[in-house]
């Protein structure tokens, strides 16, 4: 067991900073393993009796008591929108020739998946045009960003 997931946390002691560092870094992996939540170009992310069962699997697998199913649901929400704000930052930093620290310890997890399956409304909080996004081989494994 992780060291992030060795303590039983409550709904109440669940604090932002270890999602942040600890569990959201599982649950991007545990997203990652079920397209049907984030690729939009396939059947199956249309198929809503499938997204609930991998919805469930990932609240089981992160195994934390006294967090329910719609919570996980809501912080995978919460994930993607931070992980969109990270990229906003860091497009405009690059857009502006300065240099951008990621700040979020799971964004990479994220971008290397997610980043071609970003919605229409996540690419518009971005303020700049899909075709200009840097791409995620650009970014991977790269802790910082400069051009």
């Amino acid at each position: 067991m992780s060291k992030c997931l060795a303590e039983s946390p409550l709904r109440s002691t669940v604090e932002r900073e270890k999602w942040m560092n600890c569990y959201f870094r599982k649950l991007a992996s545990l997203y990652r393993k079920s397209p049907c939540l984030w690729k939009k170009d396939t059947r199956y992310y249309l198929d809503s009796e499938r997204r609930h069962r991998a919805y469930a699997r990932i609240h089981r697998a992160m195994d934390l008591p006294g967090i329910s199913f719609v919570e996980i649901v809501l912080k995978i929400r919460e994930m993607r929108r931070v992980y969109v704000n990270e990229l906003r930052k860091l497009l405009e930093a690059e857009s502006n020739g300065h240099c951008y620290e990621i700040m979020v310890p799971w964004f990479y997890d994220l971008h290397r998946f997610l980043y071609p399956y970003l919605d229409y409304e996540e690419a518009v909080e971005l303020h700049v045009r899909i075709d200009k996004l840097v791409t995620p081989l650009a970014l991977d494994g790269a802790r910082r960003f400069c051009r």
